[in-house]
């Protein structure tokens, strides 16, 4: 992964993410395949960087559709907000969101490579609050 800070749009996996969202039909559904493969995974296998940082972008678009409010989802997102806004599935997101961030938080690749980062720079306890607070946001 290619990252330049913790946030959740701050690496290249999770733009890649936003290209597609702003191009496919069904957001609802993109957004519900982003979650699948963290939350279909066995308590043994490995949720790699790739997928985590895709789930961490798609929650921040359920958590813009929400709250009706898109701070941190850059431009090109914003636009595409509102089918996901009034998808009937936004209440089921949310919680497929939890689920997700929960599972990259406690065992996931993405945070072993944060807590690594940590010895090196002070940006670990940057990016698990970020993911607390963004769970926080789709309670």
């Amino acid at each position: 992964m290619s990252a330049w800070g913790y946030r959740s749009f701050e690496n290249d996996d999770a733009l890649d993410w936003l290209a597609g969202f702003t191009e496919t039909r069904d957001p609802a559904a993109y957004v519900r395949d982003t979650f699948a493969p963290i939350n279909e995974a066995d308590e043994e296998d490995n949720v790699e960087i790739p997928e985590c940082a895709a789930a961490v972008a798609a929650a921040e678009a359920v958590v813009a559709a929400a709250n009706d409010d898109a701070p941190r989802l850059p431009a090109q997102g914003r636009a595409h907000i509102t089918p996901l806004r009034q998808s009937p599935l936004l209440d089921d997101l949310r919680e497929e969101a939890r689920s997700a961030l929960r599972r990259i938080l406690d065992d996931s690749e993405l945070a072993e490579e944060w807590h690594d980062a940590q010895a090196i720079e002070d940006m670990s306890g940057g990016w698990e609050n970020s993911m607390r607070a963004l769970i926080d946001e789709l309670e």
